[in-house]
């Protein structure tokens, strides 16, 4: 035990004494004694990691002690080697910002800028991070020899080597290259994933821009009164807040020409007419509703002005208008991914559909069974109601009778004998002790069997219809409940989680908790309206956003903002997802697949479907600035705002 005690003693005082000799060092160097500084960080740089725990911080004091004395080539080679042996360490950021320091000195920009942006990249450290960043601006818009930035830039494709790219775009811009400073930015703009390089690359894109010099005009048409000014308020507070965030980190002003339609038809005319005669509006957000969508999109057809409608899911919409654009995928889209993802994923074949009998319904429904008809499953039985769903007696009995039935025939033909003594199972209510049928079986005898032999119900509803559920577990129906975004009423499944032990619907939002964060809505809204934003300021906020995105990868010219818009690929926001082309380019394919787990009581994405397939999420891919996977609250549009 002495020996033991003896053995802590002596580490604890080498380690002391360690950390006495490095505290040393850095007194002397502090006090400008680079020599005397040296010595002691070159004795413990020559010990082990074992020896001296704080070994990679006295290489890089040394290193420092070097450059001090103007030993360059000795720092710079004991620097290379510090990179080769810890290429983890978190002394790496400084290494590059020292390396950036002896080239400035040496005269050799091009490499100072090179080290410094990696040291703008590596760096977590804010002060270090903008002297970074303020250093290597400074060496590329002034320094470095023009004929080089190709060379400095092209050494990296990934955040390093775009910062570069970046600075040269506004070094080539400066010399009066534009030409060449469109094409760079024109090559780089695939590769910007992060946040404040993609912000950076919008202010460049602005300058770039030959309107310049003016404001960009964005029309707003919204019901701000009437029955839906709740709905048109919120989408407005959503889509000002998005604006004003891209007009102060590009430092582009962008004024909204907001207009209260009232969901009137006439007075939506109206506004259309005087949008056209703007000659300064580059394009336009809303209106909501189907009706309004469609002559608003006829009377701006001539004017080049590109409309985007962020609610409305009426199918066909999009033939009004070269240059209308539907945000929300219609409802053909919807009702064909959730059959796809039926048949194909969870292996469903035979089918039931019960929906409203008014549009919305009619066009969900059929889109869903022709696609399952397409891919080789049945419909069993299509039944329609008006008004609200509370008694669809006639229709669950008629399921009965076809489950029933069908039930029957498979005990006659299947001689399968795990399957037969299933079907004794599920039949034995109605099934005397001497194993005959009974002669006649009556509804009441029929409803005590729980029936498995329709594999789903198609179901789209209304708002705050959820409560229809119960109706299928009284009729005793063992099967899959599939139905539209109006599903995606939590608190309400949770009320009836007993009778939803089974459901998947098609949706257009979810939330993605990474964009929320990274998009701050929720504190502004708490300082500047103390409230929480809701779900239809996400939408406002997320319409804006892939507007303004386009017109800057259009470079603010409205004549191109319809083609980019058609292939700037997916567009992720805080709770929908936009993905525009296939057959129909001006109109949303994505769609996600929700499903409801009746035991944790949540709602949860499976994947999402676009022109492309089915996308699990397993195999979605997060951000490069991502850590989080999409959240799980939904909204409703259809019940609310559309027709």
């Amino acid at each position: 035990m002495r020996r033991i005690v003896l053995l802590i003693s002596l580490l604890a005082t080498v380690v002391l004494g360690q950390q006495s000799a490095f505290d040393r060092g850095v007194r002397l160097y502090n006090q400008g004694e680079y020599w005397q500084a040296l010595v002691q960080f070159s004795a413990l740089a020559n010990q082990t990691a074992e020896q001296n725990p704080q070994l990679t911080a006295s290489l890089l004091m040394r290193m420092k002690c070097y450059a001090k004395l103007e030993a360059y080539q000795r720092t710079i080679l004991l620097a290379r080697d510090f990179q080769r042996k810890y290429p983890v360490s978190r002394y790496q950021v400084d290494v590059n910002f020292l390396l950036g320091e002896v080239y400035s000195n040496r005269g050799d920009y091009t490499e100072a800028a090179w080290h410094y942006a990696q040291a703008r990249i590596l760096s977590e450290r804010k002060n270090l991070t903008d002297e970074a960043a303020r250093r290597t601006r400074h060496l590329v818009l002034n320094l470095v020899p023009l004929e080089e930035l190709s060379r400095l830039y092209s050494r990296d494709l990934g955040p390093v080597g775009q910062f570069l790219g970046l600075l040269s775009v506004e070094r080539l811009q400066r010399e009066g290259q534009t030409t060449a400073a469109a094409d760079l930015m024109f090559n780089l703009r695939p590769y910007f994933k992060i946040d404040w390089l993609v912000k950076e690359a919008m202010r460049l894109d602005w300058q770039l821009s030959n309107d310049k010099a003016e404001t960009i005009v964005l029309g707003v048409m919204l019901p701000l009164s009437g029955a839906l000014s709740e709905v048109g308020n919120q989408i407005l507070t959503g889509l000002r807040y998005a604006v004003m965030t891209y007009a102060d980190s590009v430092q582009i002003a962008v004024e909204l020409d907001v207009r209260d339609n009232g969901a009137s038809l006439g007075r939506s005319i109206e506004i259309a007419r005087e949008f056209a005669d703007n000659p300064r509006m580059i394009a336009a957000v809303g209106p909501l509703i189907s009706d309004n969508v469609k002559a608003v999109a006829a009377l701006l057809d001539g004017s080049g002005k590109v409309v985007l409608t962020p609610t409305a899911t009426e199918n066909d919409l999009v033939e009004f208008s070269d240059l209308l654009y539907q945000y929300q995928p219609n409802r053909s889209i919807r009702g064909a991914a959730l059959a796809a993802y039926a048949v194909n994923t969870l292996g469903l074949h035979t089918f039931a559909v019960i929906a409203p009998t008014d549009a919305y319904g009619r066009e969900l429904t059929d889109s869903f069974t022709k696609k399952v008809d397409d891919l080789g499953g049945q419909v069993l039985y299509e039944g329609w109601y008006t008004g609200e769903p509370t008694d669809l007696s006639f229709h669950f009995t008629n399921l009965r009778s076809i489950g029933f039935r069908r039930l029957l025939e498979q005990v006659a033909t299947d001689t399968d004998s795990v399957h037969q003594a299933e079907y004794r199972r599920l039949l034995r209510p109605v099934i005397p002790d001497s194993g005959r049928f009974a002669p006649r079986i009556t509804a009441s005898d029929s409803l005590k069997v729980k029936l498995p032999t329709i594999d789903a119900l198609y179901m789209p509803i209304h708002q705050g219809h959820v409560y229809v559920s119960s109706q299928v577990a009284f009729y005793n129906l063992t099967t899959y409940i599939l139905g539209d975004e109006n599903w995606a009423d939590k608190d309400n499944l949770n009320k009836n989680y007993r009778y939803v032990p089974r459901l998947a619907f098609a949706s257009s939002a979810t939330i993605d908790s990474t964009k929320l964060d990274q998009s701050d809505i929720h504190n502004y809204y708490t300082r500047r309206y103390d409230r929480d934003p809701t779900n239809y300021d996400y939408l406002g906020y997320d319409a804006a956003s892939l507007l303004l995105e386009g017109l800057t990868q259009a470079r603010f010219n409205p004549v191109v903002l319809g083609e980019v818009l058609k292939t700037m690929g997916t567009h992720r926001g805080i709770i929908s997802q936009v993905k525009f082309g296939g057959n129909s380019p001006r109109q949303n394919q994505s769609v996600f697949i929700m499903e409801y787990d009746n035991q944790a009581r949540e709602l949860e994405q499976a994947g999402f479907y676009d022109q492309f397939g089915f996308h699990p999420k397993a195999m979605i891919l997060p951000d490069l600035m991502s850590l989080d996977t999409a959240g799980t609250d939904s909204f409703k549009v259809d019940g609310v705002v559309n027709d």
